[in-house]
């Protein structure tokens, strides 16, 4: 039961973790807005303002490349880097040499060693920021005019611009205003058809597109009339408008085939999703009813007596695991378990403890183990094992009077399999001796098993459902928007049913839980046992029992983990304490006492050590990692040192054939 607790355990926080792992390493470079301010001049040439608000982490540089295309441009000039988060300006000083990592606040803007125009700027950002910066420059000859028309051809964002942006918008001013609207043609091409480009006057350009995907390209054509641009040279005299028109409705017929094959794919897509969905809620909604008649069938087992307090111990031959693990409903915290049988052991005249400063002593007589309950003898097996091992090491014969908690966790460091094998016998034990006492019924146990494979079928398919239904909300939504609510409304449904199904089957798992009416009635006391000794100092100190008594109680407190209220509450109770003669006469008070006061921090000591010991198992032994950080690259940004190779995240294709349209 409990082997499979921690199975559920594990594999929801392994997808969990595995979720936000996904999610963090997309976050070290993301921008919210790229916008691009553009003013065509008379002469042809465009001044570029580009402003990146943008999330940086773990980034030394940013940079921007253009591939040199004589075709497109001329030149690249001008470059001015600033930045402007909320509002304060602060402008990078220029340097003129070219460097992979270039110093925080200064810019580079000219040729790089690839021989490309490059601008790249030093942010030095260790953790997770927001940015804003106002990226300038000035391309010569960016604009071609021809016998009948006036052309501007620029690719704002190449195919190797790795960074993401959630908005991309971007405003062309012309030199002067046409004389008519009509007389501007626009066009904008990208890969997923997710943006829209249009003229807002006689003199503005504006284009924009949503959820842009790295790696793809954006790029904007404009044709105007002639006199646009009276003042700038031909760059041929043949006349060129009819052809671009010609290619452009070639161009836009394709894109139209293919937006209206995507939405036809976004359609089928969304349909399955909601088919899938809706199938798997149909499916399992008569598990509700299955489930809920289950839950009829086998009624939950209730204490014959509801307890406040119970002043004495329910089984005076329990151990701190049979007692533990009654409380726990199956369960048991296993260093404070051990911790406890320590004390047992101590109480019971096998070991002698004591505490000196902060390290606990620990002496094993010589006494007949034949009597000793399992579990208690497995323990003391372990300090036995753990004496042996310290005295090999020492060549001491006297060594087995200096054994202390910390060789034990020396031990148990070298040896992690033998707490595991403790471990593993424990939970057998407190079955098999639940079970011989009639408190506990392994078949009835065995059942819940498969409600608990049930829990995790059903944990895996909410989340299947949950991220189904998100996933084809986000990617298609926006093109199957009539159709999208039947895939909400299905998953709705749907989560509905397996939540009810999963509240359902967890109440049949603790239904078989495998504790008899015995074992739940013990179980009460148990519970009501334990705030006796949280409460006892509020309580009629007639009804208080003998400080004998507590030696023994104090075990159990242990085991449940609030021994240092109760001693804290002894000593309010009971200041003979304090005496010498008192602690010498009572075994267990006198192992934690400390210049004949009663120490305080002697539990708190034994439970440090044996919880050490018990991750230290699990570091050492299992070979289960710890986490490691490492850097990452991508366009846009560069970090570590040791990086050569620089992906250019903006590039100008030579001769590039346009595929979409916006």
């Amino acid at each position: 039961m409990m082997k499979t607790r921690k199975l559920i355990s594990i594999f929801i926080i392994s997808l969990f973790l595995m979720l936000i792992g996904t999610t963090k390493s997309e976050a070290s470079l993301h921008l919210n807005n790229l916008d691009f301010n553009v003013q065509i001049n008379e002469d042809g040439s465009m001044n570029v303002t580009e402003t990146w608000n943008i999330d940086i982490s773990e980034t030394n540089t940013l940079y921007k490349t253009f591939d040199i295309d004589k075709e497109k441009y001329t030149a690249i000039t001008d470059f001015k880097v600033e930045e402007i988060t909320n509002g304060t300006i602060k402008e990078f000083r220029k340097t003129d040499l070219w460097k992979h990592h270039i110093d925080e606040d200064y810019y580079f803007g000219g040729i790089n060693q690839d021989g490309n125009y490059e601008v790249a700027w030093g942010v030095n950002i260790t953790s997770n920021a927001k940015r804003k910066y106002e990226i300038s420059y000035r391309v010569i000859d960016a604009v071609k005019k021809y016998g009948d028309c006036t052309e501007l051809y620029w690719q704002f964002i190449g195919d190797r611009f790795e960074i993401k942006a959630d908005k991309i918008t971007g405003t062309i001013k012309l030199p002067v205003p046409v004389q008519n609207k009509e007389e501007l043609r626009v066009w904008g091409h990208t890969k997923y058809l997710n943006g829209e480009i249009y003229a807002t006057d006689t003199r503005t350009i504006e284009f924009h597109l949503e959820d842009y995907t790295a790696n793809e390209y954006v790029e904007v054509r404009i044709l105007m009339p002639t006199y646009v641009m009276n003042n700038l040279e031909f760059t041929s005299l043949e006349n060129k408008e009819a052809e671009i028109l010609e290619e452009e409705e070639k161009e836009a017929a394709e894109a139209n085939a293919r937006r209206a094959k995507r939405d036809k794919q976004m359609q089928i897509t969304i349909i399955a999703i909601t088919a899938i969905v809706g199938l798997i809620g149909l499916v399992f909604i008569n598990g509700i009813r299955k489930n809920i008649k289950a839950l009829k069938d086998n009624p939950k087992i209730e204490p014959e007596v509801k307890l406040d307090y119970y002043r004495e111990l329910p089984d005076e031959i329990a151990t701190p695991l049979e007692a533990n693990f009654i409380l726990n409903k199956g369960t048991f915290d296993f260093s404070k378990t051990i911790s406890a049988t320590i004390l047992d052991l101590t109480l019971k005249g096998y070991i002698k403890v004591e505490q000196i400063d902060k390290t606990i002593n620990i002496e094993i007589l010589d006494k007949d183990t034949s009597e000793l309950p399992k579990d208690e003898l497995r323990v003391l097996e372990l300090l036995k094992n753990a004496e042996e091992n310290k005295r090999a090491k020492e060549k001491n014969e006297e060594a087995k009077k200096l054994l202390t908690m910390k060789d034990v966790e020396k031990y148990i460091e070298q040896k992690p399999e033998k707490i595991i094998k403790v471990q593993g016998e424990f939970e057998k034990i407190a079955k098999d001796v639940s079970e011989n006492k009639a408190k506990y019924d392994k078949k009835i146990a065995k059942k819940s098993e498969t409600y608990i494979t049930k829990v995790i079928g059903y944990i895996f398919l909410l989340i299947a459902v949950v991220m189904a239904v998100i996933i084809g909300n986000a990617v298609t939504g926006e093109f199957v928007p009539n159709i999208i609510k039947y895939a909400l409304i299905a998953g709705s449904f749907t989560t509905i049913v397996l939540i009810t199904n999963l509240v359902l089957i967890s109440k049949l798992i603790n239904r078989f839980s495998g504790f008899t009416s015995k074992g739940i009635n013990e179980q009460e006391q148990w519970k009501a046992f334990k705030k006796y000794m949280e409460d006892f100092s509020l309580l009629d100190e007639k009804e208080i029992p003998h400080l004998v008594i507590w030696e023994k109680y104090l075990i159990f407190a242990t085991a449940f983990g609030i021994a240092d209220k109760v001693i804290k509450q002894l000593k309010i109770i009971y200041p003979e304490l304090n005496e010498q003669d008192t602690l010498n006469n009572l075994v267990l008070f006198a192992a934690m006492s400390n210049s004949g006061v009663l120490n305080t921090n002697f539990i708190s000591s034994l439970n440090t050590s044996t919880s050490h010991m018990y991750s230290s198992t699990y570091s050492s032994g299992s070979g289960s990692g710890g986490g490691f950080s490492g850097g990452g690259g991508g366009g846009g940004r560069r970090w570590r040192p040791e990086e050569e190779d620089k992906k250019p995240c903006l590039t100008i294709e030579k001769n590039c054939k346009m595929i979409y349209n916006i």
